[in-house]
């Protein structure tokens, strides 16, 4: 009877311990759905807005079938906001790649200047419309390994976030350095920065804030959560420093320890 007893107890323990552990594992679903839920109404939101912005403006145009130069500042506006659906639309389709373990993480050896000049041509464009110059500053050549579109992903979209936050005729300067097996990467911008409780949410995509940009960009904050993401598989890390009213810096950590120099680089 004692042994049965024991065995009763054993099996209750057990039970218990089951039972807490789907509790656990139920309240851990029910917040990624929560966040899921905050995450895809702020999406469709930031999107419906600017296609609902072009689509009054191409309406506007069609009434409007003249060489009038008054027309510019409304292709200006198509321009700006095809840009940025187009920016969030493909980090959207990469970071629901990521999540899905469909996207590919393939390291190869780089260095950064030969990144940067594939970069640089994707965010000209975004640059000269606010007569902001692209400064690069590096010391020295680094090689280091990492996936080549993550890392050109994670480039793009913090070149692109600094010109977005620097008023016109401003600059954003990137710099690389080498620091004990480490190359440290800094996008540094001297526009509107950040409160610093603003900073310490940026890379949670439940706690994703649409920021305007200084001629009223539109911005979700997923770019910069699939930037940590992607710094996250090369076993680096992603900070950022900013003084409301002065600017920001944002720097990518990547490991440099066993890289080896490319080929016909």
């Amino acid at each position: 009877m004692a042994r049965q007893t024991d065995r009763y107890l054993v099996l209750n323990r057990k039970l218990k311990v089951a039972n807490d552990e789907i509790a656990n594992q139920n309240k851990e679903l029910e917040q990624l759905d929560q966040t899921k839920n905050r995450f895809f109404t702020m999406i469709s939101h930031d999107v419906r807005q600017p296609l609902q912005s072009i689509e009054g403006l191409l309406g506007l145009l069609e009434l409007k079938k003249t060489d009038d130069s008054s027309l510019d500042p409304i292709f200006d506006a198509v321009r700006k906001s095809t840009r940025n659906t187009v920016t969030l639309l493909n980090n959207l389709l990469r970071w629901a790649l990521s999540q899905t373990g469909e996207l590919n993480f393939d390291p190869v050896p780089l260095t950064l200047s030969k990144v940067m000049k594939e970069v640089i041509p994707l965010v000209d464009q975004q640059a000269a419309g606010k007569s902001i110059v692209i400064k690069q500053k590096n010391n020295e050549e680094v090689f280091f390994n990492g996936d080549a579109d993550m890392i050109k992903t994670v480039l793009r979209n913090l070149i692109s976030n600094a010109i977005k936050f620097t008023e016109e005729n401003g600059k954003v300067v990137v710099t690389s350095t080498a620091q004990e097996g480490e190359i440290h990467i800094l996008i540094h911008d001297y526009g509107i920065g950040m409160k610093p409780e603003l900073t310490a949410s940026l890379f949670q995509i439940g706690e994703m804030v649409s920021r305007k940009g200084t001629e009223g960009e539109i911005g979700t904050g997923l770019g910069l959560v699939l930037c940590k993401e992607f710094v996250d598989k090369h076993k680096g890390r992603i900070e950022v420093d900013s003084v409301l009213g002065e600017g920001t810096t944002f720097t990518v950590v990547l490991p440099i320890d066993r890289a080896i120099p490319p080929k016909n680089n």
